[in-house]
């Protein structure tokens, strides 16, 4: 059986997972709010409104008590593991 008789992988998504794999290198702990909605080709402000009603799972949102707004945390290893479904693509 040769690898031709499988699945064929779109080159679009090979390429989609270049660019998250570029992405997790950059930031190996934290992905900055701006870098992951411009990687997923949303509004910042989407990403954190999404992020703060729990839409997603991958992103932490907080407030301290005398604070006026709200900060947030996008962990890369939860990040890449909701993209990639746990699997990964060669």
């Amino acid at each position: 059986m040769s690898q031709k008789d499988f699945f064929e992988i779109p080159r679009v998504v090979k390429e989609s997972i270049g660019k998250l794999d570029q992405l997790v290198e950059k930031y190996p702990q934290f992905i900055p709010v701006p870098e992951c909605a411009s990687f997923l080709g949303m509004d910042r402000d989407g990403l954190r409104r999404a992020i703060e009603t729990n839409s997603i799972s991958f992103g932490i949102s907080w407030k301290k008590s005398n604070a006026s707004n709200r900060s947030f945390k996008i962990p890369t290893a939860q990040f890449y593991l909701w993209y990639t479904q746990g699997s990964h693509v060669n």
